[in-house]
């Protein structure tokens, strides 16, 4: 008498599809990434920059003179410190030429 022929076994079948649908998903996450949360922080990063360059802006408007030396580096310090855990990097540069940073050490 001859022995059954066992089936050929699901497991390899089943491991590769499960491999199959990590990859593709991974890919998914990478062009969702790419696609839509990339632009999103973009808009984000350009309007946090509108509203820090319209504050100094209107800072400086409203001041008598033009502030320089510890004036303005609290002027600067005070628009950065408005938007919290990740404040942007400020940079202003005067007519002669000179370059104020905040924060300072960044320059």
């Amino acid at each position: 008498m001859s022995r059954p022929r066992r089936g050929r076994s699901l497991f390899w079948t089943v491991a590769g599809m499960f491999l199959l649908t990590l990859v593709l998903g991974t890919l998914a996450q990478a062009l969702v990434t790419i696609a839509v949360l990339r632009p999103l922080e973009d808009r984000d990063t350009r309007a946090r920059a509108e509203l820090v360059a319209s504050g100094i802006a209107a800072d400086l408007a409203a001041a008598p003179e033009v502030p320089a030396g510890p004036e303005l580096d609290s002027l600067l310090f005070r628009r950065r410190a408005e938007f919290g855990p990740r404040p942007p990097w400020v940079a202003w540069r005067a007519r002669d030429g000179h370059v104020v940073t905040a924060p300072s050490w960044s320059a």
